[in-house]
C-alpha cells in the first residue's frame, strides 16, 4: 500500500493511492488504508488514478472521516505522494546498490585471502573483513512488502454515496 501521512489544516491524513490495475489489490488497499486511519485517528484521503472510474470510491465510510481531492489540494496532496514514492524508491536503489557493493567486496577478499602467497596473518584479516562484509551484504537485503493482514482484520462501516444508492435502487 503506497500511503502518506501528511498534516492538513493542523490535522493528520492518511494519503493513499491504491493499485487500480485490477480491483482486487484495490479493495484491498482501500481498507488497508481506512483501517489504517481508524486505528491512527487521522483523516484518509483516496487519490484515484484518472483513467480509473473505479465503483469502490463511490463508498463512503462511517467511522473515518474524508478528506476531498479536488483542486489545489488534489495537487498538492499528488505531490506529496509523488514525493514520498520517489524517496522510498531512491531509498531502495541506495540500499540494492550498497548491497551489491558490500558482496563483490566480499568475493574480492575470499580471492585474496585463498592466495598462498600472502602471508597466513594478512589472510587471516582477509577471511574476517570478508566475512563482515558478507554480513553487511545480508544486512541491506530487500525487505519483503508484508501483506497488511492485521488491517484487513476489522470490519469497516461503509455506504453508497447519495447519487449512487439511487441508480442502484432504480436498478434492483
Amino acid at each position: 500500500m503506497k500511503s502518506v501521512r501528511v498534516n492538513v489544516g493542523g490535522r493528520p491524513v492518511l494519503v493513499s493511492r491504491p493499485d487500480a490495475s485490477l480491483s482486487g489489490p484495490f479493495s484491498v488497499d482501500l481498507l488497508a488504508t481506512f483501517n489504517r486511519a481508524r486505528t491512527e485517528g487521522a483523516a484518509a484521503s483516496v487519490l484515484a488514478p484518472s483513467a480509473s472510474a473505479n465503483v469502490l470510491l463511490a463508498l463512503i465510510p462511517q467511522d473515518i472521516s474524508l478528506v476531498s481531492t479536488r483542486g489545489v489540494a488534489s495537487a498538492w496532496l499528488r505531490a506529496r505522494v509523488w514525493g514520498a514514492t520517489i524517496a522510498r524508491r531512491a531509498a531502495r536503489r541506495f540500499s540494492h546498490a550498497s548491497g551489491s557493493f558490500w558482496l563483490e567486496w566480499h568475493r574480492e577478499m575470499r580471492r585474496h585471502a585463498g592466495d598462498e602467497r600472502l602471508p597466513s596473518d594478512l589472510r587471516a584479516r582477509l577471511r574476517e573483513s570478508a566475512q563482515r562484509s558478507l554480513a553487511r551484504s545480508a544486512a541491506t537485503a530487500r525487505a519483503v512488502t508484508r501483506f497488511p493482514r492485521r488491517l484487513l482484520r476489522a470490519r469497516v462501516r461503509t455506504s453508497l454515496a447519495p447519487a449512487f444508492f439511487t441508480e442502484a435502487s432504480t436498478s434492483a
